[in-house]
């Protein structure tokens, strides 16, 4: 099941407009496996109740024939320690396991929708166009200091102008 959704959460980010058409289709599967899964949970819980009350309604019948003292902790003891309520009791565990299992990924799937809105975002604008030069920190660090470079280099070069236009006027004074 963990393949599956792993194949279900993922986006394909060249096809966002199919991926839009998946997203309640897969937001309604996983809100019935969830129900199902519920259903499963609360079902089980039942089949423990009632094993619990047959294992109880036996135990006492042969405490009574056997003349023995019947105490509610014996009882609940025996109860607990029968191998049929723990296996019932552990499907119970299973059950209940699959069900949050499920929701977590009802989450997932709720999730994936907000990542669609971004992602629909990001591509409105310009974040997928094809870039002149490509991303990276080492590009953008570059550019940075190409343009500080050129900004000392402007202003030296304006000094430097004003410098030689005050040393021209100073030689025609002379």
């Amino acid at each position: 099941m963990e393949n599956e959704y792993d194949h279900d959460l993922y986006i394909d980010i060249d096809q966002l407009e199919i991926e839009w058409l998946k997203q309640p289709h897969l937001y309604m599967k996983y809100s019935e496996m969830v129900a199902d899964a519920g259903k499963d949970a609360d079902e089980a819980k039942e089949k423990v109740s009632l094993k619990y009350a047959e294992l109880d309604n036996h135990i006492r019948e042969m405490m009574k024939a056997n003349g023995e003292k019947i105490t509610e902790k014996l009882v609940e003891a025996s109860v607990l320690q029968h191998e049929a309520y723990k296996k019932a009791l552990s499907t119970l565990n299973k059950r209940k396991h699959e069900h949050a299992i499920l929701q977590g990924a009802l989450r997932a799937i709720d999730q994936r929708k907000s990542a669609l809105e971004n992602l629909v975002r990001l591509a409105l604008g310009g974040y997928y166009s094809m870039p002149v030069e490509p991303k990276s920190i080492e590009n953008i660090r570059e550019r940075a200091l190409d343009s500080l470079d050129e900004k000392v280099r402007d202003q030296l070069n304006k000094k430097r102008s004003r410098t030689n236009v005050k040393k021209t006027r100073q030689r025609k004074k002379q």
